[in-house]
């Protein structure tokens, strides 16, 4: 239902609207002056008008919400609606949105140059399979290579650089497999032919996000009013997930960190999806959202969580038909089994109960058999270990470096 389904009259418009009615019926002009006796029965059911109209209007703003944003005509609350935002901001609710895939570049020289190159911020690359997918180069000073003049290929050296990309769209349309981005499109610069590199992501991308759904919406908008949006546990956590759509995150209450303190919690949180420790702005983002919501003379810390890196080593019995295709190969497989295996572990994140994070052996084992190509999987270890793993509060598995042997 959208805001233009009810029309809304005032008693002096409702007067009128009966007394024209009148005397188009009855071909008589009547007063409908306060004081005439049509005009104070016109009133009078105006009146009883507005009391109906008030009723209507209150049924419709409490089922709004749940009725919004039915465009295609299915579930609206699995959609991305206009009028779902137009009725929670103006209670200061605002949808988180969608997020651009950013990740690892790889640019190979073809050949040695006898003086210093620059990869410069812009270089556009894509995938060069289906639908072409674009991620432009962008600063990244945590890559050894980059220097305030771009990416720095030294002179003399064939060594692959690594840059970091961001795809130019936002969504799950970034979210693409290891060695998929394969095709130098622009930018280099006016002295470097494209054809002087070869480029490739040797890892997935999987943190784009596609924003919250109606229903992730309509979720937390029910939260923070169930909450009284302050003081609460419930409050903070939609706090929270209020900043940005692709958090994971944990509280431990009266602990700081993991020492028991009365008066106090802790928040660890990080994005889901990444292998890395939680970028400063995310740390700043969710204290702010705390610090308006929490009890005035509590404390509160948050912090990132110990990452619990965990290498794998497997055999993978690979598919003779699968191998006989074009372009596959015993590489190809174990570079999707490592992607595969990536992508599960990065996406576990923290236990939102405060409890124990499991990592099991069984799913991780389902979870590489299942890549295609791949018949069994034997000699599979987690952390030189058959057996599943847990993480304490505080602490998140992330994938580490596989052994993987294709026979």
């Amino acid at each position: 239902m959208s805001t233009s389904s009810i029309t809304n009259y005032t008693q002096d418009e409702l007067v009128a609207i009966m007394a024209t009615a009148f005397a188009a019926q009855s071909l008589i002009n009547v007063r409908d002056d306060e004081g005439e006796p049509l005009g104070n029965m016109w009133r009078a059911f105006g009146l009883c008008a507005l009391i109906l109209q008030q009723n209507l209007n209150y049924v419709y703003n409490f089922s709004r919400l749940q009725t919004s944003g039915n465009v295609s005509g299915a579930n609206p609350l699995n959609e991305y609606s206009p009028d779902v935002d137009s009725f929670v901001n103006v209670f200061n609710v605002f949808r988180d949105q969608a997020t651009e895939s950013v990740g690892t570049e790889t640019f190979t020289p073809a050949s040695a140059s006898t003086t210093d190159q620059y990869i410069l911020t812009g270089t556009i690359v894509q995938t060069s399979t289906g639908t072409p997918v674009q991620f432009f180069v962008v600063a990244d000073s945590t890559q050894s290579s980059y220097t305030a003049s771009g990416y720095l290929v030294p002179a003399g050296t064939t060594t692959p650089v690594s840059v970091t990309v961001q795809c130019q769209t936002p969504g799950t349309v970034g979210n693409v497999g290891a060695g998929t981005i394969n095709a130098l499109v622009s930018g280099l610069g006016s002295t470097t032919p494209l054809s002087a590199y070869t480029v490739t992501n040797p890892q997935g991308f999987i943190n784009g996000t596609a924003g919250e759904t109606d229903a992730a919406v309509y979720a937390r908008f029910v939260n923070e009013f169930v909450s009284g949006r302050w003081a609460t546990r419930l409050a903070i956590l939609t706090a929270i997930a209020g900043t940005q759509a692709n958090l994971t995150y944990q509280i431990s209450e009266g602990y700081n960190g993991t020492v028991a303190t009365p008066g106090f919690f802790t928040v660890w949180v990080n994005i889901i999806g990444s292998d890395a420790t939680t970028p400063d702005s995310v740390i700043a983002a969710v204290t702010s959202a705390i610090e308006v919501t929490k009890a005035l003379g509590i404390s509160f810390v948050v912090l990132a969580p110990a990452l619990e890196v965990v290498p794998i080593t497997a055999t993978i019995i690979h598919d003779p038909a699968w191998l006989a295709l074009p372009g596959n190969s015993t590489g190809l497989l174990a570079t999707n089994v490592q992607a595969a295996y990536n992508a599960y572990v990065n996406s576990i994140g923290l236990s939102s109960t405060n409890t124990s994070t499991l990592l099991s052996y069984a799913k991780v084992s389902s979870v590489l058999v299942s890549v295609p190509g791949a018949l069994n999987i034997s000699s599979f270890t987690m952390n030189g270990g058959t057996s599943d793993l847990t993480a304490t509060a505080g602490t998140q598995f992330v994938a580490g470096t596989s052994t993987l042997t294709v026979t």
